[in-house]
């Protein structure tokens, strides 16, 4: 019976991760920026600025049921007037950094506990504004460096083969105009903390390995970094397109920058 029932919940999601893959080449992406005008102190300097990213597919009221009446299909949904419904099914997180400010960029890291640990990265006694050996990790030039904090994908969306992986890589893209390097902690969102408790380090290398899957490599400190420009990035993002399903039809960016 045990069989049984597992045996229909693979049927079941197959069926959904197919009218999902469907849907995938009307996903859009938007990227937001937002920076102060004038020095506000914490977060409010110029040398740093928040992102956010979503992938996000616009349905009409109307058309709001069978697969999409699930919770699981979106990370957050928004209704607007007109009947257009909003489904947030992926978002990520995280900063943007002037590295010609990397003295201002020190202090604003070192004041939030979310960031504290990418100060490493940074050495404001250098031209470059990045450590020495992490310097040594880019070949192109850059004037910034984008900082990756969360990613949430909505669990339907998870095991299509990496749905979420094209998702952030795309955005990134976008993001990585004139940046230096992108850079990221991998960590298992479902534990709190680094204590040694079980299943962590199993989880965490998980994690790192669907990051290193798509070009990303271990610098110190837990810390992952890649040229936004490098080949590795664009082939594996190459290679997502076709698995997936969306080589010939790119996903459409509707970009809203608060800069």
């Amino acid at each position: 019976m045990g069989r049984v029932g597992e045996t229909a919940r693979d049927e079941s999601r197959q069926l959904l991760h197919e009218e999902l893959r469907e849907a995938l080449p009307l996903l859009e992406l938007e990227v937001r920026l937002s920076a102060p005008l004038t020095e506000l102190g914490g977060l409010g300097s110029r040398a740093v600025a928040q992102w956010t990213g979503e992938g996000v597919l616009r349905v009409s009221a109307l058309d709001v049921e069978g697969v999409w009446t699930r919770d699981d299909v979106a990370v957050t949904r928004r209704e607007h007037d007109g009947g257009v419904v909003e489904l947030v099914v992926a978002t990520c997180t995280g900063l943007s950094i002037d590295l010609g400010h990397a003295a201002e960029a020190v202090e604003v890291l070192d004041s939030f506990v979310d960031y504290a640990h990418f100060l490493p990265l940074l050495d404001p006694h250098r031209a470059s504004g990045l450590a020495e050996d992490v310097e040594e990790r880019c070949a192109g030039g850059g004037e910034r460096l984008v900082l990756l904090d969360r990613v949430e994908l909505a669990p339907a969306w998870r095991g299509m083969g990496g749905v979420g992986r094209l998702v952030v890589g795309r955005l990134l893209g976008w993001l990585a105009t004139d940046t230096r390097l992108v850079a990221l902690q991998p960590f298992p969102t479902q534990f709190s903390g680094a204590g040694e408790v079980p299943g962590f380090a199993e989880a965490r290398t998980k994690v790192q390995q669907v990051w290193g899957s798509v070009g990303f490599t271990p610098w110190r400190h837990h810390i992952w970094c890649i040229d936004p420009g490098s080949r590795p990035l664009v082939d594996a993002l190459a290679q997502l397109e076709e698995r997936l399903g969306v080589a010939e039809d790119q996903p459409g960016l509707a970009s809203d920058s608060g800069v």
